[in-house]
């Protein structure tokens, strides 16, 4: 009788499940991103030309493209400038073709074993 709450799934640009997102939406269900610094693998060309044009990190620039889906990010980090950098995705905003961009890069590539056929 209790609905979930928040549903903890696999999302960055590169695999995003937008029939999940959608169903997730329509049944408030809070969304949150895990693994959303694509594993530390951040060398992907436009992520990286996103990230000079705002001057930020590609780490942030995933990190705000998270967010500004209401989507809640949770990184990891072991290295203390990293963390601290993690902090900086409020003073700017991705525009809408650079959400566009993030957005059409689905591969449905995940970075990580798939929960539905991995054996726990």
């Amino acid at each position: 009788t209790i609905a979930p709450m928040i549903n903890q799934i696999e999302h960055t640009p590169l695999m995003h499940d937008e029939d999940l997102l959608s169903s997730c939406k329509e049944n408030n269900i809070i969304i949150m991103a895990w693994g959303p610094l694509l594993r530390g693998n951040m060398e992907n060309q436009k992520i990286k030309e996103i990230a000079q044009k705002y001057n930020k990190s590609p780490a942030q620039i995933l990190l705000r493209w998270n967010i500004q889906q209401n989507i809640i990010p949770i990184p990891k980090s072991k290295n203390p400038a990293r963390l601290e950098e993690n902090f900086f995705v409020f003073d700017f905003a991705l525009e809408d073709k650079d959400m566009q961009i993030l957005n059409s890069m689905n591969e449905n590539h995940r970075t990580s074993y798939n929960p539905l056929t991995f054996d726990f």
